[in-house]
């Protein structure tokens, strides 16, 4: 059986290397926003029902046309969702239902993993 010898007086004067968390690089992930929620979820349950009413009347007054310059408007049926699901966890403010757009997997969900989509429909002071 062979031993072999390192020579650790070089080892002492250099440098130590050390591999540290390097925060600003991207990430790609792959991912599907079905698979952030089971199935059953209240989230999911509150969408379904929202996807049953007639929000017509909502859409009307929305400027959002198409061969019309300007931003897309909100689906009426996404907000409904929003707020129907954020009362039902005790969410009543805009600013609060903004930021779980873009952190909580169920308001992920929601938005279709347009983690934004709240941000410009806040009409917070």
């Amino acid at each position: 059986m062979a031993l072999y010898r390192f020579d650790m007086s070089n080892e002492a004067k250099s440098p130590v290397r050390l591999r540290q968390p390097d925060r600003s690089q991207l990430e790609w992930k792959a991912a599907c926003c079905e698979d952030l929620i089971p199935q059953g979820h209240q989230a999911r349950v509150i969408w379904s029902v929202v996807q049953t009413l007639d929000l017509s009347a909502f859409c009307e007054p929305i400027r959002a046309r198409d061969g019309v310059c300007g931003r897309d408007a909100t689906d009426p049926a996404l907000l409904s969702a929003l707020w129907l699901y954020g009362i039902t966890r005790g969410v009543g403010s805009a600013r609060e239902l903004a930021r779980l757009c873009g952190e909580s997997k169920p308001y992920i969900w929601m938005c279709g993993g347009n983690r934004r989509m709240m941000g410009s429909n806040c009409q917070c002071g």
